[in-house]
């Protein structure tokens, strides 16, 4: 499709093909992203005053959170783990 697209805008051949790595690199990174990201998401609670991370599998870790950004609907909180806290078990 990207090659077609080069060739009616008459890009020429070399343009053509920067086109279609540059595709294929996009297709790579977005693959190789889908690897690492968390295929569900963490949930960040408040149970009384400290609060707690829960990994999709795994164990709740108690800590601080931040808010770095507040965009409305969308939140970006960092979460900075206590000193010396050991995973809890998940009530």
């Amino acid at each position: 499709m990207a090659v077609l697209w080069a060739g009616a805008q008459g890009l020429g051949d070399l343009s053509a093909w920067l086109v279609v790595t540059a595709v294929a690199l996009g297709l790579l990174v977005a693959l190789l992203a889908s690897c690492w990201l968390p295929s569900a998401p963490y949930r960040l609670m408040r149970d009384g005053a400290p609060w707690s991370l829960q990994p999709p599998r795994g164990e709740r870790r108690t800590g601080q959170a931040m808010l770095i950004l507040d965009l409305g609907a969308v939140l970006l909180v960092r979460f900075v783990p206590d000193a010396g806290a050991l995973p809890r078990q998940a009530a």
